[in-house]
């Protein structure tokens, strides 16, 4: 039996009304909610009532929690492409020690950003983040400095400052309750002595690792407030360079899936290379030396970022990861086409897919987006170049074709292949790494029906941090899922993720530019002028807000000239974020704004002002746009992967926005994963045969998926795992049978092992059969 693995029949008797899912969410009491609406997020269950200094306290003790908190561990690079002429600028900088300030620029500080996608970092990181969440529910926030080594925060309330430091993992609460400044300390430094509201943590790194960056101990920290042994810029306060405009905002199409994972393994999780070359070569001798010290802790199994200090670190010292898959059937028997697609021209469904409608040319778009980064399956951490498994698209055509695809959104193309006949794999890690989507075209060429598109599918490795997924526990379990942006509309996401730090990708994106640009300024990428940025949504739709932001030279108490703008059409342009000036000894501020783009269509242009004096550093662009059709949401499929007392479960339910779900469990949780789907308007899980309830849909588990070598195949539904004889077979993607393994219903239910060790990477079909019931579904070995 031989067939196309990218080109499957897809058949089922219920028929399903269908529209994509608009930023689909799930949450349980367990965890707030980070997603970037702050609303929500004083909807926890510990935050409610509570403002001022109780607030403070509360939102602490949740963001060093061990399970929902941050972890100190290294910092994060949010530049995929790093600076230009790396090798020279790493050697001069470190003839003129100020290594420091170039990843100043480099640092992801957007807490939404950061707490859902990566969870870690040093304390010029995560003191940021923790002021940006604290600024987004109200408070004034500022920065200090401990004798130039450690980045502390500072939250204002009760008319007064308050020294709060998470990263370091405690603040001094006096005798009446009240929280004192790190100037208050300064003053009297005994106060640490004391803790007679059992502040908890408190303070409590060991520094039982003598590399550990940024780590100090209780005994350090009460040295650096030490009056006796203050430096004159112990006291250097500073704007606090946080960023709010990332959201968890996407959208989940039919035939699409998102799952996400509590612990990363395989080396699938999020890394700048240059943090770990440990080639003084290449990376330059501090460079090398830095990642050579960390090189020990990273390596721990599980491999990859944690904290220097286990037991203390916060969400439980791991990294997590996701994998997003699509898989729309193209035919005209389906909505999927309708639903996923992003730009067409001269293409209409037919029985086999999308094809030509006239003579001629035509061509079809498909957006891959992610609100998490994406990443790949790292195998030297030195290097990019054998990263694998991040971004794969797989495509069957017919008649003459081009396939290419754009980092620009659209903006520019860069040609995978030509001709005819296609079927292929393509791996676009490298080219992907870091960002957070991309577009795929299909161009035709050819007399109607002669060329089109049969089939369509990308799976995509994405980084999450496990601190605010909607984790079970032993007891009583309240699962809630929600749709709709961070304003409880039904938009679309749009990042442009501009990355000045690299002239040609920036080049291609600018529309204008009359900046002094260089990219190679730390501190004054781009001044006085303007740069302008097109944004463009698909045709008919209308872009509704956007958030625009930038680092920039500030602070000093200087009136610096920065100014956002935005225009329907290029020509006249409407002012509506300017610098506020700042005080504080430091160059490196930022500033936030959102506007409302009231009858907008689907462009506008994003218009960033520098002075003459200062410069921009690092830009941000978002917007959110509205389909020309909004149609009723699907109703998702939710899925969690548990164990309980060491034995692997599931449990699924369908979901429309608001469902409520309880789970009760009695054993010990250990979280595995958790699953949103938008099932194909023919079933995702391509069955074939008559569905006796369902609510009990037939399916195939997967587990893990990928794999590497091994993989557990298990199926559920009760007329299923009661059939006596049950055939799993594994083909390759060309449609050759691997290994059959037979089953019995009983064993299947509990799962069915196929070793793979003798196989190459890539995509393979698993098909199950019990007499008139067929399952098919795709698992990913990747080594």
């Amino acid at each position: 039996m031989k067939f196309s693995l990218l080109f499957l029949s897809l058949f089922i008797v219920v028929s399903f009304s269908h529209a994509k899912v608009y930023s689909p969410k799930v949450l349980t009491q367990h965890v707030a909610d980070l997603s970037g609406n702050w609303q929500n997020f004083l909807q926890y269950q510990d935050f409610q009532g509570k403002t001022g200094q109780a607030l403070a306290e509360a939102v602490f003790s949740y963001l060093t929690d061990t399970v929902t908190g941050f972890y100190h561990s290294v910092d994060i690079r949010g530049d995929y492409t790093g600076w230009e002429d790396r090798t020279g600028v790493r050697a001069q900088q470190e003839v003129v020690s100020n290594y420091g300030e170039r990843i100043e620029f480099c640092v992801v500080r957007d807490p939404v950003l950061s707490f859902n996608v990566h969870g870690y970092g040093l304390c010029f990181h995560n003191s940021d983040c923790w002021n940006g969440v604290m600024k987004s529910l109200g408070f004034d926030v500022r920065c200090g400095s401990m004798r130039n080594y450690h980045k502390f925060s500072e939250i204002y309330f009760a008319g007064a400052w308050h020294y709060i430091d998470p990263d370091q993992r405690g603040y001094v609460k006096k005798a009446d309750g009240t929280i004192p400044s790190w100037a208050d300390l300064a003053a009297n430094s005994s106060l640490f002595d004391a803790n007679p509201f059992n502040v908890s943590p408190y303070f409590p790194f060991q520094k039982t690792n003598p590399i550990a960056p940024g780590l100090l101990t209780f005994s350090m920290i009460k040295g650096m407030a030490d009056s006796t042994r203050l430096q004159s810029t112990f006291s250097e306060t500073f704007p606090s360079p946080n960023i709010l405009t990332h959201t968890m905002d996407y959208v989940l199409r039919r035939g699409e899936t998102i799952r996400r994972y509590w612990q990363s393994d395989s080396g699938r999780f999020y890394l700048a290379i240059e943090q770990w070359n440990r080639n003084t070569t290449t990376a330059g001798s501090y460079w090398a030396g830095v990642a050579n010290s960390y090189w020990p802790n990273f390596s721990l199994d599980p491999q990859g970022p944690k904290s220097f200090e286990s037991g203390l670190g916060g969400s439980a010292n791991k990294t997590g990861f996701g994998i997003i898959t699509y898989a729309p059937d193209l035919g005209d028997a389906s909505t999927d086409y309708a639903d996923g697609v992003y730009a067409d021209s001269n293409v209409a469904q037919n029985t086999s897919g999308v094809f030509l409608s006239t003579d001629g040319s035509g061509y079809v778009v498909f957006k891959t987006y992610s609100p998490y980064t994406i990443i790949a399956r790292a195998n030297d951490v030195q290097i990019r170049s054998d990263d694998t498994g991040g971004a794969i698209i797989n495509y069957q055509t017919q008649g003459a074709t081009q396939v290419s695809y754009s980092i620009t959104n659209g903006e520019t193309w860069v040609t995978l292949e030509s001709g005819t006949a296609l079927n292929s794999v393509h791996d676009l890690s490298i080219q992907m790494y870091g960002r957070y989507g991309y577009l795929v075209k299909f161009t035709f060429t050819g007399t109607t029906g002669s060329a089109g598109l049969v089939s369509f599918g990308t799976r995509t490795l994405v980084s999450v941090a496990p601190m605010p997924l909607p984790r079970l526990k032993t007891g009583s379990n309240t699962i809630i899922y929600s749709t709709g942006d961070v304003r409880g509309e039904k938009t679309t996401p749009i990042n442009m993720h501009l990355d000045i730090s690299d002239s040609a990708y920036a080049k291609r994106m600018m529309v204008q530019n009359t900046t002094t640009y260089d990219p190679r300024q730390l501190t004054t990428k781009m001044r006085n002028g303007d740069v302008t940025f097109k944004v463009l949504a698909p045709h008919g739709s209308k872009i509704k807000w956007c958030s625009m932001a930038a680092h920039v030279y500030g602070g000093w108490s200087t009136a610096y000239d920065y100014s956002f703008n935005v225009s329907p059409d290029n020509s006249s342009f409407t002012t509506f974020g300017t610098y506020a000036t700042q005080a504080g000894r430091h160059w490196n501020a930022t500033f936030n704004q959102t506007s409302e783009l009231a009858d907008y269509g689907n462009i506008f242009y994003a218009r960033f002002h520098a002075g003459s004096s200062g410069g921009m550093n690092r830009l941000y662009l978002y917007a959110h746009y509205e389909d020309s059709v909004s149609a009723a949401e699907d109703q998702a499929v939710v899925t969690y992967g548990y164990e309980e007392d060491g034995v692997p479960k599931t449990h699924t339910f369908n979901a429309d926005s608001g469902a409520v779900e309880n789970l009760s469990i009695s054993g010990a949780v250990v979280n595995k994963w958790v699953e949103i789907s938008n099932p194909s308007s023919t079933n995702g899980t391509k069955i074939k045969g008559t569905l006796p309830n369902l609510k009990k849909k037939a399916g195939l588990e997967i587990y893990p998926n990928p794999f590497n070598p091994s993989v557990r195949i298990s199926g559920t539904g009760q007329y299923l795992t009661n059939t006596n004889q049950i055939t799993v077979e594994i083909f390759d993607v060309h449609g050759k049978l691997i290994q059959k393994l037979p089953a019995s219903g009983n064993e299947f239910s509990k799962g069915v092992i196929w070793n793979a060790s003798s196989q190459p990477s890539g995509v393979y079909l698993i098909r199950a059969q019990a007499g008139n019931v067929t399952l098919d579904s795709k698992a990913y070995l990747i080594r």
